[in-house]
């Protein structure tokens, strides 16, 4: 429509317009939440069993600890340190009760049972 079209419209008109835009705008909201909840849906169904607790603490606590940091850089001094290392336990410990079988554990596995039984060399 032109200007001059636009400001000749009634009140009414106009308002059914707007409503005309605001369920648009309704309707794509609606859709991309549906495409957002279809990508997590894909994502679960698709993997396997035992990476589900580890995806759900990416997502999930990656995000939190994200905002956590940005509002960890607002203090300082003590405040800061105390909340470094609350962010470090809380990121790190969830990680030690996911499964067993992940490559950082079988690793980790690998190097604690090195240093507690050092293999001995045979001269």
């Amino acid at each position: 429509m032109k200007e001059e079209e636009i400001l000749k419209l009634s009140e009414s008109e106009i308002n059914k317009i707007e409503r005309v835009n605001q369920s648009i705008a309704e309707k794509l909201n609606a859709e991309a939440n549906l495409e957002s909840q279809k990508k997590y849906r894909i994502l679960f169904e698709r993997a396997p069993e035992k990476a589900l607790p580890f995806i759900v603490y990416v997502i999930y606590m990656g995000a939190m600890a994200v905002a956590f940091l940005f509002n960890l850089l607002s203090h300082t001094g003590e405040q800061l340190y105390i909340g470094a290392v609350l962010l470090f336990v809380v990121m790190v410990a969830p990680l030690f009760v996911l499964h067993s079988e992940s490559s950082l554990f079988r690793y980790l596995k690998k190097k604690i049972l090195r240093q507690e039984h050092p293999q001995k060399d045979n001269p």
